[in-house]
């Protein structure tokens, strides 16, 4: 049978038009299902409606899908509230920054923007920073990322960058009940964040991160960033340090390199992370009958086995391959010289401080007087960390290293260095501002 011809303009009989209704208060709202929307967006909108709804918002006066002329430009509300007090603009997933730049420059009222942010879990926050360790390369080296990236206004916000835009409410939503808390950035740069009256826990882990962050990529950096100077006698040469997309050094061994081993009955050929140490500190000045490996000290009333000790007149430097936090602890406080803490992302170090993000992470684990440097296959990055007392973190990098995985370092120094953290909140219930508590 001859199948028979649809009419110009005429609707596919296989497309299915859907729609949502909220009832509040007697007052019913229809929230329709876009030709070319996703689901996801539709249901952020019924929770937007939702959210405003149980906030004292009559239903009836919001609209969906309004076209509005904003300055010089005509853009489309995912919702609107017509004759509000305030006046309401709703945003929902994916939306583009200029775009919301736009309505926070011309509209007069509340601008809210729901969505599912990736920083919407702590895992997600883990799971980001171990990501950008793990990518860490000098390739990045000559962009250097202390102030704040250049962003594109027709990206998503919600994108993997934590952007703030003044004055605008970025409320984040699972897509399971509605939003329960978000962030605001006022015009002048301070971050507050966002709770419905009934919010049983706050999430500070989440909000200690983008404080942190925020407070650093709006140039009030947190912790105290260091660049090593070249003269300092500890700071690893560009031969030491990670290579373009490479995880080896050139793993030449000098003749004195090549006796520290021997004498110490070692073997160059199954102990590579050994040779690069032995060869870094003969690169500091180090003789070679000044260094000795795993060699049992005595500091203080108890005795220690360092895996490298190198000792010469008016200096000495101690140095573990491994995160043993009281060994360290005890170590760093008496030592009188350099403790070296060589962190394998892979197998100790920053990449246990950093994975989870439990919220009662009081005790800060990274030991007073040690200082910490990244490596990846062994091979110094040319960044790391340090603490040298009470809550004070430094993160240092070297001249060739212009950037560090500032996300991982966000999440380190906000996990163990905001103990005393007090957020400014504000609540939101019954319609209006109910005010700011902490």
């Amino acid at each position: 049978m001859a199948r028979m011809p649809r009419r110009q303009g005429a609707p596919s009989p296989f497309l299915v038009r859907t729609s949502g209704t909220l009832t509040a208060d007697n007052e019913t709202l229809v929230v329709p299902f876009g030709d070319n929307e996703t689901p996801g967006h539709w249901l952020l909108k019924l929770m937007a409606a939702r959210m405003l709804a149980l906030d004292g918002y009559p239903v009836s006066r919001l609209a969906a899908e309004r076209p509005i002329t904003v300055g010089d430009t005509d853009l489309r509300a995912d919702l609107i509230g017509e004759g509000t007090t305030p006046q309401v603009w709703i945003e929902c997933l994916n939306c583009q920054r200029g775009k919301l730049k736009k309505i926070a420059q011309h509209f007069r009222g509340r601008v809210i923007h729901v969505d599912t942010f990736w920083w919407g879990q702590p895992q997600e926050i883990a799971d980001l920073a171990d990501y950008a360790l793990r990518w860490f390369h000098p390739s990045h080296l000559s962009q250097s990322q202390q102030g704040p990236a250049l962003k594109e206004d027709d990206e998503p916000f919600s994108r993997g960058i934590f952007d703030p835009v003044g004055g605008i409410e970025h409320w984040h939503c699972d897509l399971r009940s509605p939003p329960s808390w978000g962030v605001r950035a006022a015009d002048e740069g301070e971050l507050f964040f966002l709770e419905e009256d009934e919010l049983g826990i706050r999430p500070l882990p989440i909000w200690k991160f983008l404080w942190v962050k925020h407070m650093r990529e709006s140039g009030r950096k947190p912790y105290e960033i260091e660049e090593l100077s070249p003269e300092d006698p500890f700071v690893p040469s560009p031969r030491f340090l990670l290579k373009y997309w490479g995880h080896r050094w050139d793993g030449l061994l000098s003749s004195a390199a090549m006796q520290v081993i021997q004498q110490h009955g070692r073997d160059p050929g199954q102990e590579t992370d050994l040779c690069y140490i032995i060869e870094l500190l003969l690169s500091w000045g180090f003789p070679s009958q000044a260094i000795s490996i795993r060699k049992r000290t005595l500091l203080g009333s108890r005795q220690f086995v360092p895996y490298v000790l190198a000792e010469t007149q008016g200096r000495r430097i101690w140095i573990e391959r491994t995160l043993d936090t009281e060994k360290l602890n005890y170590v760093g406080r008496r030592f009188r010289g350099k403790v070296l803490v060589l962190d394998e992302m892979d197998r100790t170090g920053l990449r246990l401080w950093l994975s989870g993000a439990a919220e009662d992470d009081s005790e800060l684990s990274l030991p007073v007087g040690t200082e910490h440097w990244h490596t990846y296959g062994g091979i110094l990055t040319g960044w790391g960390v340090s603490r040298t007392t009470g809550k004070s973190i430094r993160i240092f990098h070297t001249q060739e290293t212009k950037s560090v995985p500032w996300t991982a370092a966000d999440l380190f120094f906000s996990r163990y260095g905001l103990s005393n953290f007090r957020p400014r909140v504000m609540s939101f219930g019954t319609g209006r501002l109910s005010g700011m508590v902490t």
